[in-house]
């Protein structure tokens, strides 16, 4: 009986001797390589990590400067250095376009004065206005060239995608509000009818609406003329504002007086 202990001992003590014999073997042929691997991955682990954390701060410092920008050229220095992220850069490409098209209709060089406005202490005078500076030819061609420059970089990342539609329309819309303002009113049309039809899928009333801008075009330019540069230096000289567009007048030919019952 003991004989036969003795044997199973043995027989345990050899087996174990062999595991571990094999588990030295292992770790000295395959065990570097398993370690590697799994250094590896968490490696890998950390850094997806870490960059998750920079895209994030990354795109809140984008968008926080975004919001601080106050002149066309901040929004292009966004849109450029923010490249990466599409939609904060399409966005600020549209508001410096925007911004350079509202300076042409205004007939006004931008002043710092509309932008900073309001931000006095309180107690504190309000600064003194600034004389507006006329537009000149040159100025007005150069800053309708950037805005139709900054739609058409817009339009370059049309993907027919509906979520970013409204992107694009504004994009499109805007190359015919600078073909309008330099009289190239058949191209105008041209960017109005495909204005419609991009946005037709979505929104039917919208495009019924672009339409219906192709059809009044000519009208519609020849009532609102932009100033030429001499009647701006007028105005300016005699320090007067331009006066606001009256709609009611403008439209008064147009519009028809609704019939009342019993009258």
């Amino acid at each position: 009986m003991d004989r036969e202990r003795l044997k199973e001992v043995h027989q345990t003590d050899l087996t174990e001797s062999n595991i571990n014999e094999d588990f030295v073997d292992w770790l000295k042929t395959k065990g570097p390589s398993w370690l590697l691997t799994i250094l590896i991955c968490i490696i890998a682990y950390v850094v997806i990590i870490r960059f998750k954390q920079h895209r994030v701060v990354h795109e809140t410092s984008g968008w926080n400067e975004f919001q601080e920008c106050r002149l066309p050229g901040a929004f292009e220095d966004v849109a450029n250095e923010y490249g990466d992220l599409e939609g904060l850069s399409l966005l600020a490409r549209l508001q410096a376009a925007d911004m350079r098209m509202a300076i042409v209709l205004r007939g006004y060089e931008l002043d710092t004065g509309l932008i900073t406005g309001g931000d006095e202490g309180e107690g504190d005078e309000p600064p003194p206005e600034p004389e507006p500076v006329a537009l000149t030819e040159e100025s007005r061609a150069k800053k309708l060239a950037l805005a139709d420059q900054l739609y058409q970089e817009v339009l370059e990342y049309d993907d027919q995608a509906p979520a970013r539609t409204l992107f694009f329309v504004n994009a499109i819309t805007g190359r015919a509000a600078v073909a309008e303002a330099r009289g190239e009113l058949d191209d105008a049309r041209g960017w109005w009818e495909q204005a419609a039809e991009r946005v037709e899928p979505y929104d039917a009333d919208l495009a019924q609406q672009f339409r219906r801008r192709v059809e009044t075009l000519d009208a519609e330019t020849a009532m609102f003329k932009l100033p030429t540069e001499a009647e701006i230096q007028a105005r300016q000289l005699g320090r007067t504002q331009p006066t606001p567009l009256n709609f009611e007048e403008a439209f008064r030919d147009l519009l028809l007086e609704s019939p009342i019952d019993g009258e």
